[in-house]
């Protein structure tokens, strides 16, 4: 007993003195599971001290292996629930990095792109008195805000948020769906895709102009936000098309879903300047296949989209897998 007590010390002094985190949950790899979860839970409030969120994960999914080799069902759950707070509050942080990050680029770009306007402007004016040269200056103008279009599309692939629909980016979704991946991986709840795309937008664009345009994309944003879940999330796929992520759904509830939509949509009457508008939306659905992958799941919804648009659009498609 004495023997035993003394190996136990020795595994704590040493513990202690590990020099990261990462060495402290190396050490427990030998140790029993009930001294193990000790030490484990140590580490975690050393980490905790140190505001150290990552290492916090690391700790939490050691916890989350040892718990379930001990049959501790409920604390293992726990352990995964507190590592995806952790995920969270480290995505937000992120998200509000990246706002930061954003707006203060986008200040400078916005003023130096003013500043080059104004400069290549008042060359225009000078060289139409003299030689009449404005159609080559034009051109440079237009280079200019070519130039600045590519700029702010860059700019907005890596906001947290879509600056016209105010809904997430689709590196924003990517994320999302990655922590989706790591709950099916351990508890396998299946969770299902949706992508749907505005029908004839072009010719919405085209022949009411692109304000009208944005007002529409934002309007079926806010329609479709407003018709889901507070755990399911929409975002902007690119485009006029989007995408939503519904958690713990299979594909038949997300035809549901789909369908509710789409009425919704149909049924609505969208005015803005010009008059009444009448917009229909067309659904791809596709299940997540831990098999397959993500991108081919999603990719699979797409073609169950096109081919919701050769059928006549304004209608809801589920992926079916060609026969063999």
């Amino acid at each position: 007993m004495k023997i035993k007590l003394i190996i136990a010390l020795l595994l704590v002094v040493g513990f202690l003195q590990a020099t990261s985190i990462a060495e402290l949950i190396d050490q427990t790899k030998s140790m029993p599971d009930s001294t193990a979860v000790e030490q484990l839970i140590i580490a975690r409030e050393i980490a905790q001290k140190d505001k150290d969120i990552e290492a916090e994960i690391m700790v939490l999914r050691a916890l989350f292996d040892r718990y379930n080799q001990l049959g501790a069902r409920q604390k293992a759950i726990e352990a995964i629930d507190d590592t995806f707070k952790l995920y969270r509050i480290k995505n937000e942080r992120l998200n509000e990095e990246n706002q930061m990050k954003y707006m203060k680029v986008r200040i400078a770009i916005v003023a130096g792109i003013s500043f080059f306007i104004l400069l290549i402007v008042t060359l225009v004016v000078i060289l139409m008195r003299r030689n009449k040269q404005h159609q080559g200056h034009q051109k440079e103008i237009e280079k200019a805000n070519r130039k600045l279009n590519e700029t702010i599309a860059k700019l907005e692939a890596i906001a947290p948020h879509d600056a016209i629909t105010g809904l997430p980016t689709k590196n924003s979704m990517i994320e999302r769906i990655k922590y989706e991946e790591i709950r099916y991986e351990r508890n396998r709840i299946d969770f299902t895709f949706i992508v749907c795309e505005i029908d004839d937008f072009d010719d919405i664009r085209t022949e009411h102009g692109m304000p009208t345009a944005e007002y529409v994309l934002k309007a079926i944003a806010e329609m479709i936000r407003d018709s889901i879940r507070k755990q399911d999330i929409v975002s902007r796929w690119g485009g006029e098309r989007f995408l939503m992520l519904l958690p713990q759904t299979n594909p038949r509830g997300a035809t549901v879903v789909a369908e509710k939509i789409r009425s919704r949509i149909e049924s609505n009457s969208y005015d803005y300047r010009e008059g009444n508008l009448s917009v229909t939306l067309t659904f791809g659905i596709s299940g997540f296949d831990p098999e397959k992958g993500t991108d081919i799941s999603i990719a699979e919804a797409e073609k169950a989209l096109v081919q919701g648009k050769t059928q006549g659009m304004n209608q809801v498609v589920v992926y079916v897998p060609p026969k063999a």
